[in-house]
């Protein structure tokens, strides 16, 4: 009798740690599985977090640079510490038509040094990020802008937001950021032998006269005065 209620006892036993270790195995598996799920997840929330924010940042590249090209800012005077207008100021624009016919580049000589500084100014950054784009010199995008505009002051400029010439004349953009993307297409699309230049700006400035680009037959050596008088090579740098 003794002898039984021992073996009863130790197969009570037996089971009972064969299901205290199954139970064992069963949670171990499920926290494993639970581990893998969230590690899995986790790995595939930062992929997907990853290319958000790479088209992000593509998008923003693009857009958030130049967040005010059309603004009108106002600077202050040095006399009295009074503010002003800058000279970027649109209420007097040049009263030019912007058809392709009435399209002509101004000269440096024609434009107001302090409108062409503030011009430059506040599209060096669109010059510099076409350059990096499409390869064209920042400082023939500044010079082309600086005399197809006036620096902004011709009427299409003003009214269309469209800072370059005849092969664009006509067309209207919500934004003068639109223009200048739509401006270094062209250039790349239609003038694809310019870009084996590089950065040779007095290369691209004689390109540009020679393809037909602008009608004006000083229009080479009007970009060319835009860049040594205002040093815009150093857009390119």
């Amino acid at each position: 009798m003794e002898f039984s209620l021992i073996r009863v006892i130790r197969r009570l036993w037996i089971g009972l740690m064969k299901w205290y270790t199954a139970f064992r195995y069963q949670i171990y598996f499920y926290h494993t599985q639970i581990r893998l799920f969230f590690r899995k997840t986790t790995v595939r929330l930062a992929i997907l977090g990853l290319a958000v924010l790479f088209v992000f940042r593509q998008d923003m590249r693009f857009s958030i640079l130049i967040p005010a090209l059309g603004k009108i800012e106002a600077v202050p005077s040095s006399e009295g510490g009074q503010a002003r207008r800058d000279q970027m100021s649109l209420a007097h624009p040049v009263a030019l038509s912007g058809s392709s016919a009435s399209f002509k580049a101004a000269g440096v000589k024609q434009l107001d040094p302090a409108r062409a500084e503030a011009y430059i100014q506040r599209f060096e950054k669109a010059a510099r990020l076409e350059m990096d784009r499409f390869g064209i010199p920042a400082s023939i995008l500044m010079a082309q802008a600086l005399a197809d505009s006036w620096a902004g002051a011709h009427t299409a400029s003003v009214e269309q937001n469209n800072h370059f010439g005849k092969p664009m004349a006509g067309r209207s953009y919500a934004s003068a950021w639109e223009n200048w993307r739509e401006h270094s297409m062209l250039l790349a699309r239609e003038y694809p032998q310019l870009l084996m230049n590089g950065r040779d700006y007095k290369a691209w400035a004689k390109g540009l006269e020679r393809s037909g680009y602008a009608s004006d037959r000083r229009y080479s050596r009007k970009l060319l005065d835009m860049i040594d008088r205002f040093q815009l090579q150093r857009l390119d740098r």
